[in-house]
């Protein structure tokens, strides 16, 4: 009787992991959900390859603002570095 609850008890727990383990991988490989269109794309209208010159058009923009503020801020920061040169260690 204990042999045939203990077979019982260990089948139960090799389904209930296996069950937890099939679940926790079908969440981690499940395709990604589709993504909604953006208000850009439904504004070019119906033809997807307008939709994508637009975004990337944006994207372009964006890029330059980021690449105007980098330069900006080395140019304010070469000044400081040539003038800690200068002034040597500190210290010693």
């Amino acid at each position: 009787m204990g042999r045939l609850v203990g077979i019982m008890v260990m089948t139960t727990g090799v389904a209930v992991f296996a069950t937890f383990a099939g679940l926790i991988s079908s969440k981690l490989l499940a395709p990604p959900a589709k993504e909604e269109e953006s208000p850009q794309q439904t504004k070019a209208g119906t033809d997807p390859a307008q939709g994508y010159i637009t975004e990337l058009k944006q994207l372009m923009s964006d890029r330059e603002k980021i690449d105007k503020e980098i330069t900006s801020r080395i140019e304010k920061l070469e000044p400081l570095l040539e003038k800690g040169q200068h002034q040597g260690p500190e210290g010693n």
